[in-house]
């Protein structure tokens, strides 16, 4: 919910039990956003940082892109495109 609410601009401003997401073990997705403010499309990823340890991405354009998370010192971790 954090990562749709700040990637739009809204932050905390906008009250997180507006926003749903899918439940942990699911594919993350926008599933609904009550009240004005909502984004026409909004692309979640998680990603693994370290064992154990999951960070959240959203990305507000039309089509889904694809992921490149790198690991420190640039070399390319992983390509996430679900």
């Amino acid at each position: 919910k954090e990562s749709v609410l700040k990637a739009t601009g809204h932050g905390l401003r906008v009250d997180p039990s507006r926003v749903r997401v899918t439940a942990p073990g699911e594919p993350a997705a926008l599933v609904e956003w009550n009240g004005p403010g909502a984004p026409s499309t909004a692309w979640l990823y998680d990603v693994e940082t370290a064992p154990g340890h999951v960070a959240a991405v959203t990305v507000l354009a039309p089509h889904r892109p694809a992921l490149l998370v790198r690991a420190a010192g640039g070399a390319p971790a992983a390509t996430t495109t679900a």
